[in-house]
């Protein structure tokens, strides 16, 4: 697989707001798939996803606050993260929430 080229078109579709596109181009930073790793860009990707109420953006964006990944770990910011993407009938939202 080609992630950096992947990168270039999550790119330019999370330029047009795709929640699908920046939830993508988040797991790349954090997991350092075709980029460098920066878990800093992951949450601001992340970010984006959740505000648009992309359910696996908001449990990536919840373990990031559970861990302190790119983030000052704040474990009451994590549930409620898990808790709207659990409120989406999102089984692993649910699962971490419990």
């Amino acid at each position: 697989q080609d992630y950096k080229m992947a990168v270039e078109y999550w790119k330019l579709a999370t330029d047009k707001g795709y929640a699908a596109s920046q939830f993508r181009l988040a797991c790349c930073y954090y997991t350092g798939q075709g980029v460098a790793q920066d878990f800093a860009k992951a949450v601001g990707y992340l970010e984006f996803a959740a505000i648009q109420g992309h359910a696996r953006g908001l449990c990536l964006l919840a373990y990031c606050y559970y861990l302190g990944n790119g983030v000052v770990q704040d474990y009451s910011k994590a549930a409620e993260y898990w808790e709207l993407a659990a409120h989406q009938k999102h089984a692993q939202g649910s699962c971490d929430l419990a």
